[in-house]
């Protein structure tokens, strides 16, 4: 932990509520206390560099997964954190069943605070499709 972090948190847990409402657009009832250990081996199925070095992630899915949205915002992230530039994604939706899944998540995934600038979202979009023939 960062040697501000602790005395930051400290100051905005305790802070007139003026100070949140700026930051986070409402007022804080209750704070968490949470730690979000994980270990777990995520692997995207295609990812890609093209020629200008953009990454481009192809994932395959043949279910509709209502959990989707997310799971392409966790994959986006984990292969910025890897790479250290976004991919753009691409779902590939080969079921026999209609496609039914949303294709962004249904409110930002993450809202970043800086004043002057425009609110970054993180979003996707499902490609219906079907594999080749013979495969």
């Amino acid at each position: 932990m960062h040697e501000y972090d602790v005395a930051f948190k400290l100051i905005l847990q305790q802070s007139v509520d003026v100070a949140i409402r700026e930051i986070a657009g409402t007022t804080i009832a209750k704070w968490l206390n949470v730690e979000l250990p994980e270990v777990r081996n995520t692997r995207v199925d295609l990812l890609g560099e093209t020629e200008g070095r953009d990454l481009i992630h192809i994932e395959l899915q043949s279910t509709n997964d209502p959990t989707m949205p997310l799971r392409m915002a966790e994959y986006c992230l984990r292969v910025f954190r890897l790479f250290g530039k976004f991919p753009r994604q691409i779902l590939v939706y080969v079921g026999d069943a209609p496609l039914r899944m949303a294709d962004k998540t249904p409110r930002p995934v993450a809202r970043l605070f800086l004043p002057n600038r425009g609110r970054p979202r993180l979003q996707w979009r499902a490609s219906p499709g079907k594999p080749p023939s013979g495969g």
